[in-house]
């Protein structure tokens, strides 16, 4: 990596790490609180509930509206595997980083994991034409599992911001790991599947749908 590259991928490093643990509303024109609620729990998915069941640390950023950083029907990214296998948020960083040099991102957010049901929060920083925000959690323990989230943050009728949205996290199977309960052994799936959405058990059983495992409720405080 030349010398020139090298000192922009640390100035971004440092300013993302910064810029989440301050205040953002001392940084950007528009913030959001976000807070994470786990509703995972034996009663709604009671097949196969693990004993220590959490979510890691929910990570995401702000970005363009074109930008699809899920990549629903894609291979995984090294960030989305290791996010969905380890709950490690370092390599997805790297990604958002490369998102923000080329001008496609504002803004990283990174939270704390938390054990389910439960909930965390934490601030973003947005503003408009950068008002999509798209999150990731790993469903912890699980072969590859994660919950994920897009918001549009901006009213598209009245172009006016929301004060308060709530959605519903959706369930993803990175598509790196074969196994298929939450407790299984490492399995690597060679070649690699694409991202698909889980809509099967253990993560569809008892009362609740797959759609209703986490939520993601934002709150305007800039």
């Amino acid at each position: 990596m030349k010398m020139k590259n090298i000192i922009i991928y640390t100035l971004l490093t440092v300013f993302l790490i910064s810029a989440c643990d301050k205040d953002k509303k001392d940084i950007f024109e528009e913030v959001y609180e976000i807070e994470m609620i786990g509703q995972w729990n034996e009663s709604s998915h009671s097949i196969d509930f693990p004993n220590n069941a959490h979510f890691s640390p929910f990570v995401g950023l702000s970005h363009l509206a074109g930008l699809d950083v899920i990549g629903e029907g894609l291979i995984a990214t090294e960030g989305i595997k290791q996010m969905a296998e380890t709950g490690s948020t370092n390599e997805i960083i790297k990604e958002f980083i490369q998102f923000k040099k080329q001008n496609y991102s504002e803004d990283t957010v990174v939270a704390q994991g938390f054990a389910s049901p439960g909930r965390t929060s934490a601030q973003i920083g947005v503003k408009r034409g950068y008002h999509n925000v798209t999150l990731f959690s790993m469903i912890a323990p699980s072969p590859d599992w994660f919950v994920a989230a897009k918001v549009e943050l901006i009213d598209p009728v009245d172009g006016k911001w929301y004060d308060k949205v709530t959605v519903h996290a959706k369930t993803y199977d990175s598509g790196t790991d074969s196994g298929i309960t939450f407790t299984s052994e490492n399995e690597e799936t060679i070649p690699a599947d694409s991202i698909f959405e889980i809509k099967t058990n253990p993560l569809a059983s008892g009362t609740d749908s797959v759609r209703n495992i986490a939520s993601f409720v934002f709150t305007r405080v800039k």
